[in-house]
Formats: C-alpha cells, structure tokens, sequence
C-alpha cells in the first residue's frame, strides 16, 4: 500500500496551476475561433461572383452561352483531397480556363447546372448541353459544358 502526504500549500499550489492552464487553454481556443471568423477565406475572392442566378447567367452570356435562366439541378459537391486521373483533367480544363480547382481540395462546393439552348451543331430545344458552375464563396471557382449525349459525349471549358 501506497501513502501520500500533501500539505495543503501544495495542493493549493498544483490547483492554481491547473486553474491557469484551463484559462490558457479556453483562450487560445476562443481567440482561434475568432481570427477563424473574422479573417475571411481570400482563395475565392479573385474568382468572378457567382452568388445568384442572375451573376451565374451573365458568366455563362460573355461566353456567348444562353440558358433557360435557371439551373435545372444544384447539390453540394466535395472537391477531394487527393485527384485522381479523371479530375487532374478535370482540372486541366480549370486551368485553361484561369480557375485552379486544387486550391479548394477537401472543400465543400455547389454545383448549378444550366441547360444551354445555342450550343453551335446543335439544334436548339436539344436537352444534351449543360453547363456545370461550381460555386464556392459566392464565387465562380471552376465548371465546364458538357454533352451529355451517350454516342456524342464531351466536357470542355466554357470557350466554344
């Protein structure tokens, strides 16, 4: 059997520490929490506005692009951490096109997609032509058109 005598000067001693190290503690996390909210996330900001229908249209239009004016599907999208093959091409099409979907890797994104009624070839009311805009920040950070058409499939940017 084990006996231990403290004295109640230590045990008041190794209590205030303790007491310290949890107010140490508690401020450091609040202060982290803080810097976190009110530092805003500069990736996106160099990318063109995407927040409403309306900005994401206009994107499409300087492309010479015209849409039905809304997005026939949007859902949430997790750009991964690590890309494989079919999204470094993915991504080689960002690249063309002034985005670069590497620095969101891991991040949570929507996707909007738009019925394009001009795409040049096809006849309008044809429902195969799509243009994907990936949203992140109210900002535009990536997206193609995309043929959906089994036998005449394709993804490109959004230069025609």
């Amino acid at each position: 059997m084990f006996v231990m005598n403290v004295k109640g000067g230590r045990l008041k001693f190794l209590g205030s520490i303790f007491f310290v190290l949890i107010l140490i503690t508690i401020f450091i996390v609040c202060v982290n929490q803080n810097l976190r909210n009110s530092t805003p996330d500069i990736r996106a900001q160099n990318y063109p506005p995407g927040e409403t229908d309306a900005q994401r249209v206009e994107f499409l239009q300087g492309f010479g692009l015209e849409t039905t004016g809304s997005p026939v599907d949007s859902r949430e999208v997790t750009i991964p951490f690590e890309f494989d093959r079919e999204y470094e091409r993915y991504n080689g099409i960002q690249l063309d096109q002034g985005f670069d979907l590497s620095e969101f890797k891991g991040e949570r994104a929507v996707r909007f997609t738009y019925e394009i009624t001009n795409y040049p070839g096809y006849a309008e009311g044809v429902n195969h032509i799509k243009a994907n805009l990936l949203i992140s920040q109210g900002r535009i950070i990536g997206g193609d058109v995309s043929n959906t058409d089994v036998e005449d499939g394709f993804v490109r940017g959004f230069k025609l």
